[in-house]
C-alpha cells in the first residue's frame, strides 16, 4: 500500500498511517477526521516527528 504524501513547502512528509491518528484521537478526545483536518492544516505536521506527540500539550 502506497501512503500518500504531503507537501509542506519544500518538505514532503508521508501521511500519517491510521493507527498513529487513531492515537492522538483517542489522546486528544477527537474525531479521527478532526486530527486529519488539523494535520492537513499543518498545524500537526509534527505528527512526521518520533517524538510527536510528547512535544504537543493538550488542550492547545
Amino acid at each position: 500500500m502506497r501512503r500518500k504524501k504531503w507537501r509542506y513547502g519544500k518538505i514532503y512528509v508521508y501521511e500519517p498511517r491510521k493507527d498513529l491518528i487513531r492515537n492522538v484521537a483517542r489522546e486528544f478526545g477527537w474525531s479521527e477526521q478532526k486530527v486529519r483536518t488539523e494535520i492537513e492544516r499543518e498545524r500537526f505536521w509534527l505528527l512526521a516527528n518520533p517524538w510527536f506527540p510528547l512535544d504537543l500539550k493538550k488542550g492547545e
